[in-house]
Order: structure tokens, then sequence, then C-alpha cells
């Protein structure tokens, strides 16, 4: 039998091991597949290895018999286990379509994370309008398109804790896509609004520059 690399393993069981090397340039040799071990269960396969290749001269720190060490091993195990399945599970995503009012001054940024660069800020007696919120973490975040027409992201509180302010939801509103020529003044004539009102409904002020393509309330 040839194997890659001079690698592998031979599924034989003689029961005698005792002086046994025919197939020592495989590195280890399989001597049974019901093979029992203490404050174990069931049958194991058991190899012979006849040099360090697979173990690379590792040694290990726990005895088969250490009952007390096995169980601590199985525990730092399971915990860390346990950790990956909690940390993936800690990232949901869900529509939520609402008006947010913050209490305090809040950093938007490029992704919903505290790590994620600072493009904008909100302050008090400002709102926005989101369409998606996102539990990462410690933190609930909210996203929403920015008048420059990118996405941003804000926080709306801690994850089971304090709220950054007022979440009002299911709020439904009128949107006109801003085209060529148009300005706060323009669109504000034609939806019959106060310009500073128009902004202000948008969570903006009159010296932020709208786009053709932006999406703006109106009422």
């Amino acid at each position: 039998m040839e194997v890659r690399n001079g690698s592998g393993w031979i599924a034989a069981y003689p029961y005698n091991v005792a002086g046994k090397t025919w197939y020592a340039n495989h590195h280890s040799w399989q001597w049974s597949s019901a093979a029992h071990f203490r404050i174990s269960y069931g049958s194991f396969d058991v190899s012979q290895l006849y040099d360090n290749y697979y173990t690379a001269d590792q040694k290990s720190t726990v005895k088969p018999a250490d009952k007390t060490a096995v169980k601590e091993q199985n525990k730092i195990a399971n915990k860390t286990s346990k950790k990956a399945a909690v940390k993936t599970a800690m990232i949901q995503t869900y529509k939520q379509v609402g008006t947010f009012y913050p209490d305090t001054t809040l950093n938007v940024r490029t992704g919903a994370g505290t790590n994620y660069a600072k493009v904008a800020t909100y302050y008090v007696g400002e709102h926005v309008t989101y369409n998606q919120v996102i539990i990462n973490k410690d933190y609930v975040w909210a996203q929403y398109t920015r008048s420059n027409g990118q996405v941003g992201y804000i926080a709306l509180g801690e994850n089971g804790g304090q709220a950054y302010g007022k979440r009002v939801i299911g709020v439904s509103h009128t949107y006109y896509t801003v085209k060529y020529g148009d300005s706060w003044w323009v669109i504000a004539q034609r939806f019959g609004i106060g310009m500073n009102d128009l902004a202000k409904l948008n969570g903006m002020n009159t010296d932020f520059l709208i786009y053709p393509g932006n999406k703006l309330i109106v009422k």
C-alpha cells in the first residue's frame, strides 16, 4: 500500500503487538478497535506509534488515571465551545421601521460596532428614521440611510440595559426622492412645510447638503 507523503495508519488488529513493526514506515499500526479506558465509556480505536510523526514530541499534561484532572479538562473544553456558540448567537438582525429620539449625544458609525469609524453625530433634540435593528454583543444598533445616501449606524442603547433615547416604532411617513435642481426650500414649498421643519423631520438642518437620489420624509 502507498500513502501520500508517507503518512497514515494501517487498519489491522493483532492482539499482541510486541515485536511487530511490519509497517513502521507508516508511523503507526492500529491494533485494536475495542479498547477500554478507566473513567471513559465505550470502545476506542488504539494505534501503536513507532515515531513522533503525529505527536511532534508533545507530552500530555493530564494523566488518564487522574479523574479530577480529566474532568477539569472536559470543563474547559465545554466552556470554550459554549462561549463560541454564545458569541455567534449574539449578533442578531431584524427589520424594524421607526424613529429614534436620542437623549444624549451619539456618534454615527460605518458599522454596527464601536470599532467602526465615526462619520457623524446626533444631538439631543434631533431624530433619525431607521429601517433595521442589529443586536451586536453589548449594544443595540439602528441602521438608517444618511443624507448622502450611505448607510449609517447609531446606538439605540445597551443590550439589556440603558436606552439612549426614545424609540417610536411603526410610524408611517411619506417620502420624496430628491431630484436635480431641488433644494430644501424648493421641496418645502412643494409640500407646504417650513424649510427648517422639513430638515428637522429628517434629523438634519438646512446646512446639510442633499443630493439627487436621497430620500426625504416630507410628512
